[in-house]
């Protein structure tokens, strides 16, 4: 870009060649590199190469006579000087224009009328003049000229006339920048200095003067000036070649993205219309909530690809921001092993963490997390039945900090030789046993620019059907403090759980949304299902990490829900089920794995304890009930998923389910129908404490016992107590809708004037 540049500056182009047995052109500005021309004899150009031993002998610039230019089909000078390239002899730099940019530029010098200049080269040929250039190209100079101007380097004469009218005074220059060129100028003779001609030159240096400052002896005839610049410019060449074959893989690289992504979006996209097509036709809800579901997954799947990309292009863009914090890096691996183990356990595959003493660190966590995290994932998918090892050794310490490997080593399928380079590339998908594997392949080229971010470097060692052993190495500084240090627990909470598939099996449309956007908020992918036999039909086709089941469901309660997805021989059946429910029964509650439970937690559903229980802490049914009429801090974790619109719309149905309930319980009471009574309440007391309404939630629990117990008196003094709660507590919503919705009002006016 830079030669073209210069180029342009001065009307003509760049041309570097090299000779072995055959001239090459290396590079010509005036042409891309892929239209070069094929070698060439350097014999075929004898002004080109008298040009160039002069240069060699004189060690500068000079400048050849006129030759018909290979690419350029046409006359051209050139102005050349040797240059030095690595694996390239005899290397020569040549600036070349066109005799039509000489006659065009000395045009340009506004002679007076019947003024006229030329110029001739080393064989004595005209290649340039201002007027009528056509009739006098590469004629030959006049023989009294020639005898004239032999051995001088300047002077002036009378000359005959040209094309008729009066003898002419001729003064010429020979120019040292090539060999033998001359400038010519000439004017009419006047009658006064018919005779006394000589004196005229006084009057011709002027012009002369005028000549060689103007565009011809700036641009063209001075090139001794523009020797240093030639040679910068030839660094300038080389480096810009370089620059370019870096655009050119950058190229590569990005239609091979456009491909990835093509067919990435693509294919999903043509699954979704054609199930799309299938909804239109199914009348059965299971199955439709099926084929809703796969939409689902494949809709995630596109976005976690758009997510990958966008991460890539943050991160190559030098917008990685690093967020150091004391850690201890027993924890991170830990918790990397705790997220990737289930999944490994479904596979019969161990997972084991091997730690050296190593002091507390200061570094990113999350990007040291999502590196390993990574590496741990692609080794879950490698091994089956095999063991994983995520290991962290203390290579070196000095004033600057310690230096540690952490690595995560399978016993899986290995990776090829000839695939290992391509690895940590964008998109370096491996084939598997003829298929692709899963994936963009942006997963390690992100752990590689993560790494670069944090100073360090990533790497593999594997053999073919022996397993892979990833690393990352970086130079950490060692936290201030010297107390065990332990890493952020909303922070970790959250990369436990994100990424990881759930199923959530609630009747509750509220419940079910509040549910599904608070596993979102973290990370996680839920799949919503309204009933027990949609959850059981759902967990039979797709493969989830964890299952939330509430107890109560239209069709088929959870626990009759959880025995048939354990029985079964879907996906899920050995995926981890946990009952959420607004009143455990003691059964479920002390031995939940006779239903078919791993745990069984009282609702609201409590995102850290979910995630203590995945990382192996044990999880008690009953959760502390507060007094309070709410509990602002549920208010205030629903509010600060999507900043209170989640929020808003919960309590307006909160508020109408108060209603209707008040309105449908005092019938069902007074018709004694206490099954249908007791759902209802049932309903309420999940909605209560997904909101923190403790007081209601409590009085709503004892009154479901009395309808359990049946008896009428009771059922009366029950109903009017909870009936003057549900009023008051309806009372207290409404206000909190009318609250809330100023708020966030306030929040949009503020964020449209900003």
């Amino acid at each position: 870009w830079e030669a073209r540049h210069v180029g342009a500056l001065f009307g003509g182009w760049f041309v570097i060649t090299t000779e072995d047995k055959q001239l090459r052109q290396l590079m010509n500005t005036r042409v891309s590199s892929g239209l070069l021309p094929e070698p060439y004899a350097r014999s075929s150009y004898p002004e080109l190469k008298r040009a160039e031993e002069e240069s060699r002998r004189l060690g500068r610039s000079v400048t050849s006579d006129a030759f018909e230019g290979r690419v350029a089909n046409e006359l051209v000078v050139s102005t050349v000087t040797p240059i030095t390239i690595p694996d390239a002899p005899n290397a020569i730099l040549g600036f070349a224009v066109t005799l039509k940019d000489i006659t065009a530029w000395l045009r340009e010098t506004n002679l007076k009328e019947g003024d006229f200049a030329a110029i001739a080269d080393g064989s004595r040929r005209v290649i340039a003049r201002s007027h009528d250039n056509e009739d006098f190209i590469l004629a030959h100079l006049p023989d009294w000229y020639i005898a004239f101007s032999e051995g001088r380097n300047s002077g002036v004469s009378v000359g005959p006339p040209v094309q008729g009218g009066a003898p002419r005074l001729f003064a010429m220059q020979r120019l040292d920048v090539a060999p033998g060129w001359t400038l010519a100028v000439s004017r009419p003779l006047p009658p006064p200095l018919s005779v006394a001609y000589r004196s005229a030159w006084p009057a011709l240096a002027g012009l002369f003067a005028f000549l060689l400052s103007s565009g011809i002896g700036a641009l063209v005839l001075d090139r001794s000036r523009a020797r240093s610049e030639a040679v910068e410019a030839t660094a300038a060449v080389i480096e810009r070649e370089r620059l370019l074959a870096e655009v050119r893989e950058a190229d590569t690289r990005k239609a091979r993205l456009i491909a990835v992504l093509a067919h990435d979006l693509r294919t999903p996209l043509i699954a979704m219309l054609d199930v799309v097509a299938l909804l239109r036709r199914e009348k059965d809800e299971t199955a439709r909530h099926l084929l809703l579901t796969r939409i689902e997954d494949d809709g995630k799947g596109m976005l976690q690809l758009a997510d990958d990309v966008l991460e890539l292009a943050r991160l190559g863009s030098g917008e990685a921001r690093l967020r150091p914090a004391p850690f201890a890096l027993h924890e991170v691996l830990n918790q990397v092993a705790d997220t990737v183990r289930p999944q490994a356990e479904r596979n019969g595959t161990v997972v084991d963490v091997q730690v050296e003493d190593i002091p507390a660190l200061e570094g990113d966590v999350m990007a040291l997390r999502r590196v390993l995290l990574n590496f741990a994932t692609n080794a879950v998918k490698a091994t089956q039945g095999g063991r994983i090892q995520i290991s962290a050794t203390h290579d070196d310490a000095d004033s600057d900090g310690h230096t540690i490997t952490c690595a995560v080593a399978d016993t899986g399928c290995g990776i090829a030789e000839e695939d290992l380079p391509r690895l940590f590339r964008d998109f370096g998908m491996l084939e598997r046993d003829g298929q692709t594997a899963d994936g963009t392949g942006l997963g390690l080229a992100i752990c590689r620019r993560l790494a670069t971010a944090m100073g360090g470097e990533v790497g593999v060692e594997s053999a073919l059907g022996e397993g892979s052993r990833f690393w990352l190495r970086l130079k950490l500084p060692q936290a201030k403090t010297t107390d065990p240090v332990s890493v952020d627990t909303q922070k970790a909470t959250t990369n436990t759980l994100a990424g990881m598939r759930v199923l959530v099996a609630e009747d509750h449309p509220v419940i079910r949304q509040v549910t599904c956007e608070s596993l979102v908020s973290i990370g996680m992918l839920p799949t919503a299902a309204e009933d027990g036999e949609i959850a059981v039909a759902i967990a039979e086709a797709s493969e989830f990490d964890l299952i939330l089941m509430d107890l109560q469901m239209p069709r088929l309660d959870g626990d009759k829900a959880a025995l048939r997805i354990r029985g079964g021989s879907g996906p899920s059946a050995r995926a981890r089920i946990i009952c959420v429910t607004a009143s455990p029964p003691p059964g479920i509650a002390l031995k939940p794995e006779d239903f078919g439970f791993d745990a069984c937690i009282r609702k609201p559903l409590d995102i850290g304890r979910l995630a203590n229980f995945l990382q192996g802490t044990s999880l008690s049914a009953s959760n502390p009930m507060p007094t309070d009429e709410f509990d602002t801090e549920t208010l205030k974790q629903l509010r600060d998923i999507d900043g209170g619109r989640l929020l808003l719309r919960t309590l307006k149905a909160f508020s109408a389910d108060i209603e209707a309930t008040r309105i449908e319980l005092t019938v069902l009471i007074a018709r004694h129908e206490l099954v249908a009574a007791g759902r209802m309440v049932h309903k309420l007391v999940g909605l209560s404490d997904t909101l923190g309404a403790w007081n209601l939630s409590a009085e709503l629990r004892r009154f479901e016992n009395v309808i359990g117990e049946g008896d009428i008196e009771m059922l009366n003094a029950g109903l009017k107590s909870v009936d003057a709660l549900m009023t008051r507590t309806k009372t207290l919503v409404d206000r909190l809708v009318h609250d809330e919705s100023n708020q966030l009002k306030n929040n949009q006016g503020s964020a449209t004037k900003n």
